[in-house]
């Protein structure tokens, strides 16, 4: 039997190690891959968070810009039927404001901050009515319209919208809950306190406060001040007023 010599083997791997190598470079590209989903991950997080706070922003200022110029416009001619149209609940906000002109025609619209069903999520809308008979009295093509606070119903998500009489936004998509509060000096009064309705027929809050809530989370508290009241329709030669009681179909 021929011997081999010790010397004359030739260089390689044994099992054992090349087993430990397949080990390391599978946990090398399990922690390499486990970095980039990470990454991955972060970064839509972020992208998330940043569009987020964009669409807070947006609504913000929308809001506010609204709320700010609020008007103490009042309907009907007779002293015992004259009431201001700003009115709250818990769930909706009516006022007049100016709008602006890229979203309708220009001029004083009657806007109704509300919520609404599309589909299958709940959505916060604000629908506007041009501040004028045509619009507010039913005219074709444009949901009907009845004060807030004489128990007008919200015009359903998506109606169809007239520019020049009628438009619908959407604010918030995918909306969990919205809560309106007010701050002023109820009837005879003192002191201004908070309250989850208003109703005063002759003045304005002093704050509005809404907390919103959407499928990522609370948002943060959204307080404005309203002017003190830039008074129209309240008499006097060449007033004008909307009727008692609104058009609605």
């Amino acid at each position: 039997m021929r011997k081999v010599c010790p010397w004359n083997r030739q260089p390689g791997f044994t099992l054992v190690e090349m087993l430990i190598a397949l080990a390391l470079i599978s946990l090398i590209v399990t922690l390499l891959f486990g970095a980039i989903r990470l990454g991955n991950r972060s970064w839509n997080s972020v992208e998330r968070h940043v569009a987020r706070s964009d669409e807070m922003r947006l609504v913000w200022r929308f809001l506010g810009t609204q709320i700010g110029q609020a008007r103490l416009v009042f309907q009907g001619r007779a002293a015992n039927e004259r009431r201001q149209l700003f009115s709250g609940r818990p769930d909706a906000l009516e006022l007049v404001a100016p709008s602006p002109p890229h979203m309708g025609v220009g001029g004083l619209y009657l806007m109704r901050l509300h919520t609404g069903q599309g589909q299958e999520k709940k959505r916060l809308l604000m629908s506007r009515w041009l501040y004028h008979l045509d619009a507010l009295g039913g005219a074709e093509g444009v949901p009907g319209w009845r004060p807030l606070y004489d128990g007008g119903g919200d015009p359903p998500a998506g109606e169809e919208e007239t520019r020049s009489l009628y438009t619908q936004t959407v604010l918030v998509d995918r909306l969990e809950s919205m809560t309106i509060s007010y701050f002023g000096v109820r009837g005879g009064g003192r002191e201004p306190e908070w309250d989850d309705v208003w109703e005063d027929k002759r003045k304005l809050p002093l704050l509005v406060k809404i907390q919103i809530k959407d499928a990522d989370g609370s948002w943060p508290e959204m307080v404005w001040a309203l002017p003190d009241g830039q008074v129209i329709g309240r008499g006097g030669g060449g007033a004008s007023f909307l009727p008692a009681a609104g058009g609605g179909r």
